[in-house]
């Protein structure tokens, strides 16, 4: 089933589900010494991946939030799994929200067309999922099991911590949300100059150019009030 998920594209949510429910029994009873270890079976020596591990390749697997909320809601019912899910969860965002946050880029350098671009530091990690993905799965399991941890008490802590963790961002992403305004004209031109230096300057369509004159013209007119006119009654 891992393998599928590695080269089948077409598995359906509750597979997906299914197989972190295989996994998640097993890993709450006897947590490995790491996270990112790999649990061995004595009796076939062989190496059996980790919930962590198996988890994080779930969330890159391409689902629907609305199917997946169901998938859960069937096959992941014991408040102690769920509260462990949220735990690894929790887990992979303090990882994120410990790195600094870069506004400006480290440097810049030119393109194969020379026009200046960005040089943006890769934030990949080797042992944590995208923060998208984390996020993504994480408002999919509060929306189908928040009831379920609100009435098992362990996992108060824990949602409360994850608050904690989520507030600050939404924070400063509203903050950085309000630059968008001022900062997209110098977004468009160099998107523009980019696009120049690859293609060449775009000469403009005279003849569309004209053609949209002329009916922007002759739908101007055709709102436009005239001048009053007094017509004589005769009797």
């Amino acid at each position: 089933m891992i393998l599928a998920l590695k080269t089948v594209v077409d598995l359906s949510e509750a597979d997906v589900v299914s197989l972190i429910q295989v996994f998640v029994s097993a890993h709450c009873e006897n947590k490995p010494s790491s996270e990112g270890a790999m649990q061995v079976d004595e009796s076939t020596s062989v190496a059996v991946p980790s919930l962590p591990s198996v988890l994080s390749l779930c969330l890159s697997y391409p689902t629907s939030a609305a199917a997946l909320r169901l998938a859960i809601r069937q096959q992941l019912r014991d408040s102690k799994d769920l509260t462990c899910i949220l735990q690894i969860l929790s887990g992979w965002l303090d990882s994120w929200c410990e790195d600094d946050v870069q506004l400006l880029p480290e440097r810049t350098k030119k393109d194969l067309h020379g026009a200046l671009v960005p040089v943006l530091e890769d934030k990949r990690k080797d042992t944590v999922p995208p923060v998208n993905n984390v996020l993504a799965f994480l408002q999919t399991l509060l929306d189908s099991s928040y009831l379920t941890f609100l009435s098992y008490q362990p996992s108060h802590d824990l949602l409360q911590h994850v608050l904690s963790q989520l507030l600050p961002e939404v924070t400063f992403s509203d903050e950085v949300e309000q630059l968008r305004g001022p900062l997209m004209p110098f977004v468009k031109a160099h998107t523009k100059a980019v696009h120049e230096s690859a293609h060449g300057v775009q000469k403009p369509d005279l003849k569309v150019d004209w053609k949209r004159r002329r009916k922007q013209a002759h739908e101007q007119a055709s709102i436009a009030v005239g001048v009053y006119q007094i017509e004589e009654l005769v009797l």
